[in-house]
């Protein structure tokens, strides 16, 4: 997945039912365009938060 000019890997099949993952952005609506277009593609539900975790801006996002 790809936000902002940087690349993320998602381990899709490490993402289990209630897991969550951060990701770290200043812009979290591309984030989030960006993650919901590739959860769409591997058939992921997910709900978010926008948040500050130690002092950085991210997205949390958790399987659901």
């Amino acid at each position: 997945m790809k936000s902002n000019g940087i690349t993320f890997v998602i381990p899709w099949d490490k993402f289990k039912l209630g897991t969550s993952i951060f990701i770290p952005t200043l812009k979290p609506e591309n984030t989030l365009i960006a993650f919901r277009r590739e959860a769409t593609k591997e058939g992921v539900d997910f709900v978010y938060r926008i948040i500050v975790e130690n002092n950085i801006q991210g997205l949390r996002f958790w399987k659901t």
